[in-house]
């Protein structure tokens, strides 16, 4: 039904569907502009699956809760957080950069399974106390850590490639528009998610990771080579994951990636850095944007 032959009762019911309001509002020219806005919004929501505002939904076979706060996002960030946490611990970012970053952003944060071998949510099965021991085992045992194949990688990139692909299928976005980061264990595998995707994202922000599958990385980051754009950030007292290790990441990026990296080390230990640090990604993801 075309918005002139609706009644004002049904103008005002499609408003109300759409969450919107038309309180104070009392002629029907103004009511049919409200509600040309709510039908415009709902169809892009039955098209796409996401709800402005908040909703959750299956992605790469991953629970994952989008904020959206707009019905044609121009662009999207996908964080996945680290081992043992939820998708809810960086929801707060949204709300912390909406001054930073344009409105028309979607956020995605997905949820790792729980893997009950390590009675953690995980993306894959990470051996912690072998990163740890790293930090004071010398650089060759980083060196080969670094290299090694963990199990279970190969499914979660498997996932988040879908995933990508099917955000990008519902919001109709190019690759370039669409932004993976992550932290600790989700820093890792947000990187080898995108470097293993057929055309560069628009960009991938590693909070206190590391390198994994260096040598299949190096491939990929020639493959397409001066095509990538990446934040690193690292404290430089991280019980957890090696401080070292992200200097060799960026070494790796700048040298087989053919690109300068965004390298924003702290003082702080394995956390997000404080405000500093998360200024310094909402300037980088702005900046990636145009």
């Amino acid at each position: 039904m075309s918005i002139d032959a609706m009644s004002v009762k049904e103008l005002k019911a499609a408003i109300q569907q759409a969450g919107m309001s038309a309180v104070g509002v009392t002629e029907k020219s103004e009511l049919k502009e409200i509600a040309a806005k709510a039908v415009e919004k709902l169809e892009a929501e039955a098209k796409s699956g996401f709800k402005v505002g908040g909703s959750d939904v299956t992605l790469g076979g991953w629970e994952c809760r989008v904020i959206n706060p707009t019905s044609t996002p121009k662009h999207v960030i996908v964080t996945l957080h680290g081992f043992g946490a939820t998708n809810t611990d960086f929801v707060p970012l949204a709300s912390h950069l909406k001054h930073t970053l344009p409105e028309n952003v979607m956020w995605v944060f997905p949820q790792a399974n729980v893997d009950r071998s390590l009675g953690a949510s995980a993306w894959w099965k990470i051996d912690v106390p072998e990163w740890m021991s790293a930090q004071t085992g010398g650089e060759k045992v980083l060196a080969n850590l670094i290299r090694k194949t963990h199990e279970g990688l190969p499914e979660c990139r498997a996932n988040g490639l879908k995933m990508v692909k099917e955000i990008m299928t519902k919001t109709g976005l190019s690759s370039d528009k669409i932004h993976l980061s992550g932290f600790s264990q989700g820093a890792m595998t947000s990187m080898d998610i995108a470097l293993s995707h057929d055309t560069p994202l628009g960009s991938v922000a590693m909070i206190s990771g590391a390198p994994i599958v260096v040598d299949e990385w190096k491939e990929k980051l020639e493959k397409n080579k001066g095509k990538h754009n990446f934040f690193v950030s690292h404290g430089k007292s991280d019980p957890v994951l090696p401080y070292a290790a992200s200097g060799w990441a960026v070494k790796l990026f700048e040298e087989s990636g053919g690109t300068e990296v965004t390298y924003v080390p702290h003082a702080g230990g394995h956390d997000l850095g404080g405000p500093s640090v998360i200024l310094a990604l909402g300037k980088f993801w702005a900046a990636a944007y145009n």
